[in-house]
């Protein structure tokens, strides 16, 4: 029942914005989201992978286009959610690294940060990076 009166009250809710209500003013007042009294419903750009429960909400954000407005369900109940903009993703950055693993006590810290602090120092000094690999690794 519970279920049943917060569909009919998104749904409701999702007509009279799809009938020309402002979407920030109806999320201000009617949000059960404490934070829309403020943010008027902007959550930010999100990224995919959205907690656990939230699946359909995710999808239904992706699907859209800037300017749809749609319902979705989650754990927390139903969402009206509004695409403003999509922002290309920033892409993956391939890293390389050499570790130094934190010691046991104090002194083989201490060599560590030696180690670490000559490392970086023969780095900017220009040394090649695979050299360095083979010499520190």
């Amino acid at each position: 029942a519970d279920t049943l009166a917060a569909y009919s009250r998104a749904m409701n809710l999702l007509k009279m914005v799809k009938g020309g209500a402002s979407f920030e003013q109806m999320a201000a007042d009617s949000s059960e989201d404490k934070s829309a009294k403020d943010n008027k419903g902007r959550l930010g750009y999100v990224t995919a992978m959205l907690p656990d429960g939230y699946y359909e909400l995710e999808k239904v954000i992706y699907d859209s286009k800037p300017g749809d407005i749609r319902i979705a369900r989650s754990n927390a109940g139903y969402h009206i959610v509004k695409v403003n903009a999509f922002r290309p993703a920033r892409g993956e950055i391939e890293v390389a690294h050499i570790l130094f693993r934190k010691g046991d006590n104090e002194m083989k810290n201490a060599e560590q940060k030696n180690r670490v602090d000559s490392l970086h120092a023969t780095l900017k000094r220009g040394a090649d990076w695979e050299e360095a690999c083979k010499r520190f690794s």
